[in-house]
Order: structure tokens, then C-alpha cells, then sequence
């Protein structure tokens, strides 16, 4: 199942913070100082986004798109669509010694150790409930 993406650079934020007000306040135009007052919080919430998305995209690359040797290989089947989307951003944001394996390989390590103490609990429930005798 693929997600919309939707692209929010086209998008007045000033316009619909003004149009959002006049709707609480029809009778009252908003004041000068507090239309400088959002813009700016706007300007700066824009500028942390795109340093923190910066980083992110940095991060994103040094965690997932470094060579991962993989020493003893095991076959695992996936859908085609999936294939197909991984091995486009291998072989376009990837380097060239980064295989579709590796950032497989490389993506599931880091999904089960940041879900370790969920899949955990869910492993002893699993267990609890297969040693009662009932």
C-alpha cells in the first residue's frame, strides 16, 4: 500500500493563519504586530525544519546506506512492489557498494533493536500462555 505524499511547499501559511483568524474574529482584522509575531514564529519553525531534516537525511544515510557485508546469507521473500521500491533507493541514494541485501539487512536490525523491549513482552505473553495447562 503506497502513501500520498503531499507537497506543502506551494502553501501560504501567513494567508491561512489570517484566514484562520478572521474566521474566530469575522469582526476584528487582525493587529500588525501579531501578524509580524506569527510570521516570524513560522520563519523559524521553517528554518529548524529544514536543519533538522538536513540532519535527519544525514543520519538516514550513515545508518542505512553504508556497505553491510553479509557474511552468512539466508534467503527471505518479499513482494515484488516492495522489491521494486527498495531497490530504487538503493541504486539512487545508495552507494554503489551498498546491495538490496545489505539495506534489508541493515533495516531490519534497526527496526527489531529499537522494538526489542516490545517484542520482547510480546514473546513472553506468547510463552506465559503456552504453559498453562488448562
Amino acid at each position: 500500500m503506497s502513501k500520498k505524499i503531499i507537497n506543502t511547499d506551494d502553501i501560504d501559511e501567513k494567508a491561512l493563519l489570517a484566514s484562520i483568524y478572521a474566521k474566530k474574529n469575522p469582526d476584528r482584522e487582525l493587529p500588525k504586530a501579531e501578524v509580524e509575531e506569527i510570521q516570524d514564529r513560522e520563519n523559524l519553525k521553517t528554518k529548524d525544519s529544514v536543519r533538522r531534516k538536513r540532519k535527519d537525511s544525514d543520519d538516514y544515510r550513515t545508518t542505512f546506506l553504508n556497505r553491510n557485508e553479509l557474511k552468512n546469507r539466508r534467503c527471505v521473500y518479499i513482494s515484488s512492489e516492495l522489491h521494486e521500491v527498495v531497490q530504487k533507493i538503493v541504486r539512487s541514494i545508495g552507494s554503489n557498494d551498498i546491495s538490496i541485501g545489505g539495506y534489508v539487512d541493515t533495516v531490519l536490525s534497526q527496526h527489531l533493536e529499537t522494538n526489542k523491549d516490545v517484542i520482547n513482552e510480546l514473546y513472553r505473553r506468547q510463552r506465559d500462555k503456552g504453559d498453562l495447562i488448562v
